[in-house]
């Protein structure tokens, strides 16, 4: 249980440092007009992904397994690729976000692979 524990832990301080991040850099690039957002940007998802996906899911199946004798280390290799997928996805919303907020201009083939990646 104690693995599962810090694996939450350092999902939640990833979450709460992206939601920090996500309404700093906003402000700090003229991306909020009057407290509000100008557009949508992809950097507001990243905070309850983290949390959501990582964090609560984390220790919802902890418990679970925990109350069958087991751990997440039972899940083995599919925990380790959840896990992957849920630091990957938070990654491309991050670089999707800074572009977003920074007005970046891409080319169709680099759009079309950063949303791909991130799901």
């Amino acid at each position: 249980m104690k693995k599962t524990l810090k694996k939450a832990i350092i999902f939640t301080i990833i979450g709460l440092v992206l939601g920090v991040y996500f309404r700093e850099f906003t402000k700090w690039n003229g991306f909020v007009e009057d407290g509000a957002l100008i557009g949508p940007t992809s950097l507001s998802f990243m905070h309850t992904h983290m949390l959501t996906l990582g964090t609560v899911m984390t220790l919802l199946f902890g418990t679970i397994l925990n109350q069958q004798g087991l751990g997440l280390q039972s899940l083995g290799k599919r925990w380790v690729f959840y896990e992957i997928g849920v630091y990957l996805t938070v990654l491309m919303m991050f670089i999707r976000g800074n572009i977003q907020v920074l007005n970046i201009n891409l080319s169709n083939a680099l759009d079309a692979s950063i949303s791909g990646l991130a799901g």
